[in-house]
């Protein structure tokens, strides 16, 4: 009986792969453009969400660090679904 457990298979379909990059990136984008914008309304979501009080300038910090974030997850969502579609066309051309 042969054992079919090592039996080498992809893991993701490449159009499941690329949805799920799609997503990624709209979620990012949704992310930053519903992002407040001024210090003064992260810390009282903030302050309305966990009940904790911020500084407005830890606030202005906090918003910098979530649209550094937003912007790296962006690009590394765009690399991913440019790297994907680029591979998927070049293997086509070699097949």
């Amino acid at each position: 009986m042969e054992n079919q457990c090592c039996a080498v298979r992809p893991r993701h379909s490449p159009v499941r792969g690329r949805l799920g990059g799609l997503a990624g990136w709209l979620g990012s984008a949704a992310g930053l453009a519903l992002m407040p914008k001024c210090p003064a309304c992260i810390a009282a979501y903030l302050a309305l969400g966990t009940g904790v009080g911020i500084s407005l300038s830890a606030a202005a910090h906090l918003r910098t660090a979530f649209m550094v974030a937003g912007i790296g997850l962006l690009v590394g969502f765009t690399v991913l679904l440019l790297r994907g579609s680029f591979l998927s066309r070049h293997q086509r051309f070699r097949a």
